[in-house]
């Protein structure tokens, strides 16, 4: 575990360095080395023994398939999520909401005719194309952000459209892959999904700034950064039991926390701790 983490950093920020010289995001260098540690290149020579005279003097395994490593990789997407929530103002994201959700409805749309369409042409029964259309609906959240924030675009109102697209993508593609593998009903989940951003946006304005307030008269070491983050992953867990992805939670902690004072702190903070260890 030591050494995979050890080799995954090395790599990521070395090709991310060398992707930002030529004036790309690091991101693609990042994903790069998720690819050539994967398991078709650094993957296959999993195990390296080295002998002298016939007695073995170093063995290593390289494992980047363990859950453990996947649980790393879900603190990562999950901090990255929130430190753009971090960055974006709520009031942006209000004023991209209408857009945002038209947007967000006809990408989907498209997507899953798209997919349906192309299942049906190859062959394939109603209800395999069906699912092939769900799952082209998926966004991934975490490369548009990641690849705003290494562009410096997340806080344009461009930037700000397509961060509202990619999250309400999210909710929109588990509601209609809810309705293809008939897991839980659609409807029960919308509604899920439309109190859990009510209920949570409503008590986030009124007790984060309480809470953030707190932290900062105690006078602990970190612990703004500790109530913060605690924040996150209570906000991710929370969207988790109600059907949406953990980052949907993180993001939202995120947003609320940057309207508080404390904001510009816990995002130096959290900056630290992502972009040195986790998000890469």
């Amino acid at each position: 575990m030591l050494l995979e983490i050890a080799l995954a950093l090395i790599l990521a920020k070395t090709l991310g360095y060398l992707f930002e010289k030529i004036r790309q995001p690091a991101v693609i260098g990042e994903i790069l080395t998720g690819i050539l540690l994967g398991p078709y290149i650094i993957g296959r020579f999993s195990d390296i023994n080295l002998s002298l005279f016939g007695n073995e003097i170093f063995h290593v395994t390289i494992n980047l398939e363990s859950t453990d490593f996947e649980a790393l990789a879900t603190l990562g997407i999950i901090t990255l999520l929130f430190l753009s929530g971090l960055e974006t103002k709520f009031d942006d994201i209000k004023n991209a909401g209408r857009g945002g959700m038209v947007t967000s409805i006809l990408d989907v749309s498209i997507a899953f005719l798209f997919g349906y369409l192309v299942g049906h042409i190859l062959g394939f029964p109603t209800l395999q194309s069906l699912a092939i259309g769900a799952i082209l609906t998926a966004t991934s959240v975490g490369i548009s952000v990641r690849t705003l924030m290494d562009m410096g675009k997340l806080a344009t109102r461009s930037g700000t459209l397509i961060l509202t697209v990619a999250v309400l993508d999210d909710v929109l593609g588990i509601l209609v892959l809810s309705m293809i593998i008939g897991k839980g009903s659609p409807i029960v989940i919308g509604i899920k999904a439309v109190v859990f951003f009510v209920v949570i946006i409503f008590l986030g304005l009124h007790f984060i700034p309480k809470v953030m307030k707190i932290g900062d008269i105690i006078h602990a070491r970190q612990i703004l950064l500790t109530a913060a983050l605690v924040l996150c992953f209570l906000f991710a867990a929370l969207a988790e039991s109600v059907g949406l992805a953990a980052i949907t939670g993180a993001f939202l902690a995120g947003l609320l926390i940057g309207t508080t004072p404390q904001s510009k702190r816990i995002l130096d903070f959290t900056k630290d701790i992502g972009y040195s260890f986790l998000i890469p």
